[in-house]
């Protein structure tokens, strides 16, 4: 796989891991998502999780373990910001699994700027003088 992958893993380095992959203990979410160069996000779909991935415009590839993290990858994947991968159906050796998928899906969506909301491009003092007008006046 040409991409290069940040993964939070704690223990020891897999034996079978490419080079392309970075191993952190942990790494500020926001940040990763908010960089230009992010193109997706593989996550298990928890809510702070994919608020963050709609707010920067970034695809989920999620794998839902329980609650609602379902629920909440589907509303991703029905409006075409996400794609829902059950884990029980991909294996390691599966050629076609979220490995190729993981790069189908960054050839697709490039990065998705179509997702973005403009507000990112807007100066940061009209951001705060938005801000500031919209709040009520407490007496």
């Amino acid at each position: 796989m040409p991409q290069k992958v940040i993964w939070r893993h704690k223990g020891e380095r897999p034996s079978t891991l490419g080079n392309n992959t970075l191993i952190v203990d942990w790494m500020p979410q926001k940040d990763l998502l908010g960089h230009p160069q992010t193109k997706v996000f593989v996550a298990h779909g928890g809510t702070n999780g994919v608020q963050e991935a709609i707010y920067h415009g970034v695809p989920v590839l999620g794998i839902p373990l329980f609650f609602d993290q379902y629920d909440n990858l589907l509303r991703l994947q029905h409006r075409g910001a996400g794609k829902i991968i059950e884990l029980a159906d991909r294996s390691a050796n599966d050629p076609n699994g979220s490995g190729h998928l993981l790069g189908r899906i960054c050839d697709a969506y490039k990065g998705a700027p179509h997702l973005r909301t403009e507000a990112y491009k807007m100066p940061w003092f009209l951001c705060c003088r938005a801000r500031r007008t919209t709040k009520s006046k407490k007496h």
